[in-house]
């Protein structure tokens, strides 16, 4: 078996888990108006769960006067 498929086989009783807060996340970037691409980008590339959700909030509130520049 390659180490992949191990290491994918060993994860697997995290998924209950992950997928809650995976479904939880895109509903409140997409209601902060992040697109759909915003929103994959940000689980790609952002590892920490509490900061994806502070990042939504500062672009809904406009409290970031920071945006991407896709958004300009």
């Amino acid at each position: 078996m390659s180490a992949f498929w191990q290491g994918f086989r060993l994860l697997l009783p995290l998924w209950p888990g992950m997928i809650p807060f995976a479904v939880a996340y895109a509903v409140t970037a997409r209601g902060a108006g992040l697109s759909l691409w915003d929103t994959c980008l940000m689980s790609l590339t952002v590892f920490a769960g509490a900061s994806q959700f502070a990042a939504a909030g500062q672009f809904v509130g406009a409290s970031c006067r920071w945006r991407p520049p896709w958004h300009w």
